[in-house]
């Protein structure tokens, strides 16, 4: 079974529980994927970060359009009848 792409620096040991059907599921991935469980674990932990981070930009990026319209609209506003 292949490892995870990118070396581990200073890796930190980390013991967790999961259901029983979670188990299943992540070692199922893993197989898929070629991986052993804890390289599966690594990599849905690392994708699950970066889209958390992805909708966080999102959300951030959204609010700013909604502030950038009020604000057109309001400048209209200033400029029409």
């Amino acid at each position: 079974m292949s490892e995870s792409p990118t070396p581990i620096k200073e890796a930190k040991q980390l013991r967790v529980r999961v259901p029983d059907e979670l188990h299943v599921r992540l070692r199922a991935y893993a197989d898929s994927q070629d991986l052993s469980l804890a390289a599966a674990a690594r990599r849905l932990v690392q994708v699950g970060i970066r889209q958390r981070h992805a909708e966080e930009r999102l959300l951030a990026i959204t609010l700013a359009t909604l502030i950038a319209c009020e604000q057109t609209l309001l400048l209209l506003e200033t400029f029409l009848p």
